[in-house]
């Protein structure tokens, strides 16, 4: 089911959201928050959107854009991690086409990115969790390494291939869907940190 038309549910941009959002140790967290599923996915989004905005603009000040393509690399899974412990979720990204492999949907997602949606999804689970898709639209300082191949710095192509032989996340303008945030929501705090995979066969 589509679901939007509120501040919280805009599409998502690579390097800044279409809303403001708070510092990540602001934000309100499963343990002290009555939201519910749908806010908790929205409320982990926006937490490691934050934080990684927070690292990515860091890295691009301090070493450029090489350096950002490094925090992506190296930090962005630790980043996933650590949001998700705090919020007691699973999140991730995904993209239209990918750069780093390891970056596969979650089955259940897998249908719902067929139809490649541009405005969140969310999905509920039989065991009473919730599944949630965000989508991430490229602004145009992303184009610096996501742009078309005649258009990226050599040093930046040489870059991206030392990190990600098989980068095939080139190509893009300014507003395509680049791709997904993807959170799980557990029914309980008991399959917080396992994927729907791991859960089922238990």
């Amino acid at each position: 089911t589509g679901c939007g038309g509120d501040e919280s549910s805009l599409p998502i941009t690579e390097a800044g959201n279409e809303k403001k959002s708070s510092n990540v140790a602001d934000l309100p967290t499963a343990k002290s928050s009555d939201a519910t599923p749908k806010e908790r996915a929205v409320l982990a989004k926006d937490a490691l959107f934050d934080e990684l905005s927070t690292r990515l603009l860091a890295a691009m000040s301090d070493g450029g854009p090489a350096k950002a393509i490094e925090v992506c690399s190296q930090l962005a899974p630790k980043l996933a991690k650590k949001v998700g412990e705090q919020q007691q979720v699973l999140i991730g990204r995904t993209a239209v086409r990918l750069r780093n492999a390891n970056n596969l949907p979650p089955e259940w997602a897998e249908p719902l990115l067929k139809d490649l949606p541009t405005t969140p999804v969310f999905r509920e689970f039989e065991d009473g969790g919730t599944g949630a898709l965000f989508p991430i639209l490229l602004k145009v300082q992303c184009l610096t390494c996501h742009g078309p191949d005649d258009k990226i710095a050599p040093e930046i192509r040489a870059e991206l291939a030392r990190l990600y032989p098989n980068d095939k996340a080139t190509g893009f303008q300014e507003g395509d869907l680049r791709g997904w945030f993807w959170v799980e929501v557990p029914s309980d705090g008991e399959n917080a940190g396992k994927s729907k995979t791991e859960s089922d066969a238990k």
